[in-house]
């Protein structure tokens, strides 16, 4: 592309008083020998904005102010700002105070009370039990106690006597239960006679063992309640009753509160024996005082749980409550009381009472109504600590373990028991020695909040609001004051700015003096103001040399990707043509597409103007070499066989602005026509100059730089003229076959399989990994959100071959396999950003072996070649990137990510969601013509060779292609890449339908495969239209049209040459030609490819290619890029039916003058004998 010559855009200026002191040192340097480096004296220079006037301007508004004013100014701001500073702390640490007092009393307060009730459980509630004053059950009622029972302290010499005296005195449990009835239990008890209904179970379990047992029971007359003749003990390993035969003494159970109903009923039972209960029993009876036990807490749940102590502590806390009540999961402890036969020093132990307590009770109704909850922490030395949030009225259990706010540590308040339990002049130790209690109390932050709030910052805001205000006014008063002067500075300023980034510094000086010489309120007005005198601001600069440089093979390459690329592209190399430009002191004018416009000798004069642009353009073009290569690891095949195309010509131009709107420094002229032409006829990689550029050179004494153009040159307009090739020191130019080495290699291959590959291939191959890197990406992404399961419960429906109820291994040949439908994974979420994922290193090294090796396994062919692949995968890329939603698709009308998502996949029929359906389209473009031998499916069915006959003579080539690569990438060099892609055996399957169905697509020979395609087309997209009708439910029918298009997609890639600019199509149009030619001469091939090209590419445009291109538009997914698609075919259609013959007979004089005729043969025999020799035996699927 070629810029117009009215519409030049500056980019640098340069300094007055810089350029004079640089000038001097460039013409020193030019001066010496001409290799010294230019770059390093000019690589220093300044920058080329001045805005000294400016600054100078602002220095004398300074001055204006008076001394005193500025310091009666300066003294006022600083008083209101001391005041307002003094007054707001003031304000702010007595509003915060005030709450933090309120808060630390209210607490102080709610902890005492709390304390207070937690010391008390020793002090009175326990008490209470000592005395055993009043009837057990209330007894129970004042301690607080959910159950106590008694346990009658029996010897060696009188447990005989204890044992008959138990029996005989069994009456109590019908006492007891009559009591409890008649004291408001009754109602629980007939609940409780319900509740049992469910447990009877339980209980006739017991009474079976019971009554398998040695022992003898007899039950009260409730009949519910048995009591064993003697005292006894569950055995250790048999868990069954029996007599305790130990030496003593016992505690057996006698009369507890509430009585109990069986089997949680079991008097007689020895206590000791218990290991919950057992070691502090003891300890209470050695030591003769009270003892408090461990704390103790059991999954939550009702009486009928099947956990015995879940069960015993919910039936405790219900006949407590009244009702049935579930147990919430809290600690209860045991106490031990002694009971002595006197009050004398020599007492004899005679009972322990042995009670069950829930600390939660101690701690309901403690604080006062409408108190925010505090946070309490009853922590022993046993088992730790265990949480509670407690309000007035409800307490709420937390969990173990210390779960206070450590916010509030500070704030602890903390007590433990006393060491005595007093009741009336009753006094009893507490020893807790065993497990020693201690209760901390903190605030919550729903107390913490309710005494402390943000109106302390409300108040201290509100004051400091008041002062602000108050040095808004000052600020104001003096801001009128100084506003007009203000605004003439701020306007110059801003001028200023404007002008400096679109001319150069002396444009922008005059433009500025035209506009100063007007109103300054007007601000800018390009459109109107000229100079002083308004004419337009113009200038002839007599001595220039512009520079063109034009991207050759830029249309071409751009037409096959994506603009992304395009614009990546535009913008490294245009950066850095910039910097360079910048080094050698040259004016970028503009750039227009893919060309390139610079200029020396303007705005500022310059002696050496031919010289510098000379340098300049050989810098660029060494650049352009290296950029270009390096990039088309990122950018794709082609991108390291752009070059640039550079012309120079010297001579005078009109530079100036051109007003109106977006005015920009232009620049017009001879001058820049004659440069256009002369970039227009020169070669990519070199420098063409023109006659009067070349006598500057040589008045500069740089004619060995010169080489003149053999021939001369025709210019349009100018006719015959003599021009120059300009020689720095370059590299040798594209296409002489000599290796381009950067200046500091970008890639470094470390793989051993790349040392053998030619430069083009690695660089193919690393482009083809870091696409497919990036793919993966995206399907490690979607697995990520969930989508993983859906993937993996992909099914697949079968062709009418299968019936589809059991997944195909790899064991079948691969065109057996082609499906109808391919069920895609159901409607995902939002997934994470792929940009976010990292490939482990061992994956990313299996993938770039995999591309190495199925590199390796291309043959040496024009076309069918890893090349190819390599641009059909490029195509794959780009169509899938381009699939959208369709016309019809409202994005206005969702309402949230996740509804975005789901309408996307139904309107793409769920490719654009399911990342393993674009890797596997992209890989199957990679290997789809792997080990091809260069010739026809009918050929090698004709031949005979042994994988015709393994492939029953049906897709050959593409069935050889996919088996080779499939057992590849099944070996064990690629576990962990399998591992990744598809994790499970069902991600697998679905992944190899994929590859199956879409390389078998490109066989669009075989008849039978493209009657089927065409006949799920009409079914799926031409309903209504004459097609069959075909029953399915819907996600069948989206189905169905996904897998249509993913076929489609793969067969629009494999000859997406076609598809694209002119250039592109001819390239490989010229290949395929050459490789049937070489076919054709070693006999595989039964018709010279020239008798049949120019009609048979028409009727393949007409009958193939345009009708895919139409398909591909009429499916709706890729939006208005389907439109791209078949412009291309049908402009290059029309421009071969025009040119074709020619074309076709230039490629027979290349074909033949490379590789001989008919009648000459081969000018290698031994590629013949290569060629056949291979394509006899090798490939096939592994056993």
């Amino acid at each position: 592309m070629k810029p117009s010559m009215k519409s030049i855009e500056t980019a640098d200026d340069w300094s007055d008083k810089d350029h004079d002191d640089n000038m001097d040192k460039l013409q020193d340097s030019w001066k010496d020998d001409e290799e010294v480096d230019y770059h390093h004296s000019s690589s220093h220079m300044s920058n080329r904005t001045d805005d000294s006037t400016f600054s100078d301007s602002g220095h004398e508004l300074a001055k204006g102010e008076t001394r005193a004013v500025l310091g009666l100014r300066v003294v006022v701001i600083l008083v209101l700002i001391c005041a307002a500073i003094a007054i707001t702390l003031v304000v702010w640490f007595t509003t915060t105070k005030t709450q933090d007092d309120d808060l630390a009393s209210n607490f102080e307060g709610a902890a005492t009370k709390l304390l207070e009730s937690f010391r008390q459980i020793v002090d009175t509630k326990l008490g209470a039990v000592a005395g055993l004053s009043q009837r057990s059950a209330s007894t129970r009622s004042l301690s607080g106690v959910l159950f106590f029972e008694l346990l009658p302290f029996v010897s060696i010499e009188n447990r005989e006597t204890w044992e008959e005296y138990s029996v005989a005195n069994k009456g109590w449990l019908d006492e007891g239960r009559a009591y409890q009835k008649s004291i408001g239990m009754d109602l629980f008890a007939l609940a409780g006679d319900e509740l049992s209904s469910s447990t009877s179970h339980n209980v006739d379990g017991v009474t079976r063992r019971l009554a398998e047992s040695e022992l003898n029971f007899t039950t009260g007359a409730s009949g519910d309640s048995p009591i064993a003749d003697k005292i006894w003990m569950f055995h250790e390993e048999t868990f069954e009753p029996v007599s305790d035969y130990s030496e003593g003494p016992w505690f057996p159970i006698w009369q507890s509160s509430p009585v109990l109903k069986a089997p949680r009923d079991l008097s007689n039972w020895n206590v000791l024996h218990f290991p919950a209960y057992g070691n502090y029993l003891a300890f209470a009876a050695e030591t003769a005082q009270a003892v408090i036990g461990g704390m103790a807490t059991s999954p939550p749940g009702d009486m009928n749980h099947n956990d015995l102590t879940t069960s015993f502590f919910a039936y405790i806390a219900s006949y407590t409550a009244g009702e049935p009540v579930e147990y919430a999961g809290d600690p209860f402890s045991s106490f031990y009381i002694p009971v002595f036969d006197t009050f004398d020093e020599d007492r004899q132990l005679v009972a322990v009472i042995l009670g069950v307590l829930q600390w939660a009770d101690y701690f309901i109704d403690v604080l006062p109504p409408n108190l925010p909850p505090v946070a309490v922490v009853i922590e022993n030395t046993c088992e730790g600590a265990f949480s509670f949030e407690v309000s007035a009225d409800e307490v709420t259990y937390l969990g173990p373990g210390d779960l206070h706010d450590e916010r509030y540590q500070d704030m602890t308040q903390s007590s433990g028991f006393n060491s005595v339990i007093k009741q009336g002049s009753l006094e009893l130790g507490l020893n807790q020695s065993l497990c020693e209690y201690t209760l901390h109390v903190y605030p919550t932050e729903e107390f913490h909040n309710e005494y402390k709030d943000h109106m302390p910052l409300f108040i201290t805001l509100s004051v400091a609001a008041v002062f602000c205000f108050v040095v808004f006014l000052f600020l104001l008063y003096d801001r009128l004051v100084e506003r007009r002067q203000k605004v003439v500075m701020t306007t110059a300023t801003q001028q200023n700015a404007i002008v400096s980034s679109l001319f150069p510094s002396q444009i922008k000086d005059r433009l500025l003096e035209a506009q100063g010489s007007g109103d300054a309120s007007k601000g800018m007005a390009l459109s109107q103001n000229g100079d002083a005198m308004g004419r337009p601001l113009a200038d002839l600069f007599l001595e220039t040399t512009v520079l063109f440089a034009d991207i050759s093979g830029f249309t071409a390459w751009s037409s096959i990707r994506e603009p992304t690329m395009v614009f990546t592209l535009l913008e490294k190399l245009y950066s850095e043509f910039d910097k360079i430009a910048k080094r050698w002191r040259v004016f970028k004018v503009e750039t227009v597409g893919d060309c390139y416009v610079a200029v020396a000798g303007l705005p500022e004069a310059n002696p050496k103007h031919a010289v510098v642009v000379a340098r300049c353009a050989a810098d660029i073009v060494k650049k352009m070499k290296t950029l270009t290569r390096d990039l088309e690891i990122s950018l794709g095949g082609g991108t390291g066989e752009l070059g640039l195309r550079v012309g120079i010509h010297s001579g005078p131009v009109t530079a100036g602005v051109l007003r109106g709107d977006r005015a920009r420094f232009q620049l017009f002229g001879d001058t820049m026509n004659c440069c256009s032409r002369i970039e227009t006829s020169g070669e990519a990689g070199r420098i063409h100059c023109s006659m009067e550029t070349a006598e500057l050179l040589k008045k500069e004494g740089k004619e060995a730089w010169l080489e003149k153009r053999a021939g001369g040159c025709h210019l349009k307009g100018l006719g015959e003229i003599e021009t120059y090739w300009i020689n720095i020191n370059t590299s040798p130019r594209y296409g002489d076959g000599s290796s381009r080495e950067s200046e500091s290699d970008a890639v470094t291959m470390q793989e051993g399989a790349l040392y053998g590959m030619n430069e083009k291939k690695q660089r193919l191959i690393l482009y083809n990994v870091d696409l497919l890197l990036n793919l993966m990406k995206n399907v490690v992404a979607q697995r990520g959100t969930g989508s993983k399961k859906q993937a993996t419960n992909s099914t697949i429906k079968r062709s009418s071959s299968h019936d589809g109820s059991t997944p195909i291994e790899p064991r079948t040949l691969p065109l057996d396999e082609v499906a109808e439908i391919i069920h895609l994974p159901d409607k995902p979420s939002a997934q994470q950003n792929p940009a976010n994922v990292v490939i482990p290193k061992e994956v990313e090294d299996e993938l770039r072996d995999l591309v190495t090796t199925i590199a390796g396994m291309y043959r040496d062919n024009a076309f069918h070649s890893f090349e190819h692949a390599s641009h059909v995968l490029m195509a794959v890329h780009k169509l899938m990137s381009r699939i959208v939603a369709p016309v019809s698709f409202n994005p206005s009308a969702v309402k949230d990510e996740k509804e975005m998502y789901s309408a996307l996949h139904d309107n793409t029929f769920g490719i654009t969601s399911d990342p393993i359906t674009q890797f596997a389209c992209a890989f199957s473009a990679l290997i789809h013509d792997v080990d091809h031998v260069g010739v026809s499916n009918a050929q090698l069915v004709k031949e005979g060779v042994p994988i015709a006959k393994l492939y029953k003579e049906r897709s050959v080539a593409e069935q050889n292609s996919l088996d080779l690569s499939w057992n590849l990438l099944m070996s064990d060099r690629f576990t962990k890449l399998r591992e990744l892609l598809f994790p499970t055996r069902q991600d697998r399957l679905h992944f190899r339908q994929l590859v199956v169905n879409s390389v078998m697509a490109t066989d669009i020979v075989d008849k039978d495969l493209k009657q089927l395609r065409n006949n799920r087309w009409d079914v799926a997209f031409k309903k209504g239209e004459g097609a069959d009708h075909v029953d399915e439910n819907p996600k069948d029918e989206v189905n169905r049209k996904a897998t249509i298009v993913i076929e489609h997609i793969i067969q629009a890639a494999d000859i997406s040459h076609t598809m694209q600019h002119w250039h592109v199509y001819r390239r490989w149009n010229q290949n395929l030609f050459e490789e049937l030619y070489v076919a054709y001469l070693n006999g595989r091939m039964e018709k010279d490819p020239a008798t049949f090209w120019h009609k048979g590419e028409i009727g393949f445009f007409d009958f193939y290619i345009i009708p895919l291109t139409k398909k591909l538009k009429e499916c709706g997914v890729f939006g208005v890029s389907s439109g791209e698609f078949l412009n291309y075919a049908i402009a290059n259609r029309a421009e071969w039916v025009l040119k074709g013959e020619g074309i076709v007979e230039e490629m027979i004089l290349t074909v033949r003058k490379k590789y001989g005729d008919k009648e000459t043969g081969l000018k290698s025999s031994a590629r013949s004998d290569e060629v056949r020799a291979s394509s006899l035996g090798v490939g096939g699927m592994a056993p």
